[in-house]
């Protein structure tokens, strides 16, 4: 990042490189189960979620840990959000392992609540970037418009609420500019972003779409190019035998 590092810059950096991550482990869809081409069908190993990660990256670390927990016992995880545009298969609900085993609630609990998935992976690519190996490859796309939209984010952001003068013992309302009366106005200000994200995934999510859709259409065309060659082969079959006919009964060639 050169000489103008700041941890703003290395979170923006972070969540771009999850969004390239996430498209390419699961296309964006919270409820992706495990890659049925690999054989992690251990409840410790099973991917799951926006990211496909598996309950073995937390180990023994704390931080990582902490998050599970958290989770674990308070899953509020924006799911009204990730779903739109979204549709689950039943095969990607099945979970891994037993019922009541730690994997298998990773695994539930991914899918269940993304603000999880995203919160973990964000942790874990700091920490434990072998567990992907997308990242290892290099496969995960960073796009450069990808990382202008989180900067109008960053613009939109107002600064965190501070009091200019701290509650008394007493609990007496703080004084001064930005004081609790002022809250109801930060937390309309704090909308306008979310709002913007929101409009920028479904532009995003619609473009998509656009290209699945452009897709299908190439593969219709390109199967009628197909059967329009199959029928062509057939019938120039036909005609070299026909041929074949018509020259022996001229005797042009000698028959056999």
């Amino acid at each position: 990042m050169g000489d103008n590092d700041t941890p703003a810059k290395r979170l923006r950096h972070l969540f771009v490189l999850m969004t390239g991550l996430g498209m390419r482990e699961s296309s964006g869809r919270y409820c992706e189960g495990r890659d049925r081409s690999a054989d992690n069908t251990a409840a410790d190993t099973a991917g799951a979620g926006l990211f496909q990660v598996s309950c073995n990256l937390l180990r023994s670390n704390r931080d990582l840990n902490a998050i599970f927990d958290r989770y674990e016992h308070n899953p509020a995880g924006h799911l009204d959000i990730f779903k739109e545009g979204v549709t689950c298969k039943a095969s990607d609900w099945k979970n891994f392992g037993s019922p009541n085993g730690r994997g298998y609630c990773f695994q539930d609990l991914t899918k269940k609540c993304p603000a999880f998935a995203v919160e973990i992976a964000a942790l874990g690519l700091r920490l434990r970037k072998s567990h992907w190996g997308p990242i290892l490859r290099r496969e995960a796309e960073v796009l450069r418009s990808c990382e202008d939209l989180f900067i109008e984010i960053e613009e939109a952001i107002p600064q965190p609420v501070t009091w200019l003068n701290a509650p008394s013992s007493d609990g007496a309302e703080p004084t001064g500019i930005e004081s609790r009366s002022a809250a109801p106005y930060y937390r309309a200000m704090a909308d306008e972003p979310i709002n913007l994200v929101l409009e920028h995934l479904r532009a995003i999510r619609a473009d998509l779409a656009e290209v699945k859709e452009g897709v299908r259409n190439l593969q219709v065309r390109m199967t009628s190019v197909e059967e329009n060659m199959a029928a062509m082969n057939r019938r120039l079959d036909s005609i070299d035998r026909r041929i074949d006919r018509i020259e022996r009964r001229l005797e042009l060639v000698d028959a056999t």
